[in-house]
């Protein structure tokens, strides 16, 4: 289901120039580290246990249940927490 919309984000992109900006903004880190090997294992843990991803959480809360219901309000609680966390100076750069 992915397969189109991101086919028309990469015909977007090949246009060099974003529709709402001058230019696109890319990091400039591109290092691996702890903060991101962190969070992608956390990540994938979260969807592998809950069989969610932060998206289709929000659309599954139309059917209910509680298992949506504490998934959903888990991802808001990390979601919030990284206010707290330190940050690293990672600004973006203009392409």
């Amino acid at each position: 289901g992915a397969i189109m919309p991101m086919s028309v984000a990469w015909v977007i992109t090949a246009k060099k120039t974003p529709l709402f900006d001058l230019n696109f903004s890319m990091p400039t880190n591109k290092r691996i580290d702890v903060p991101l090997v962190t969070g992608s294992v956390l990540f994938g843990m979260g969807w592998a246990l809950a069989g969610l991803c932060p998206g289709p959480s929000i659309a599954a809360l139309g059917f209910g249940g509680s298992g949506v219901i504490l998934f959903f309000f888990a991802m808001i609680v990390g979601m919030l927490s990284t206010k707290f966390l330190p940050r690293e100076s990672a600004s973006p750069t203009n392409v």
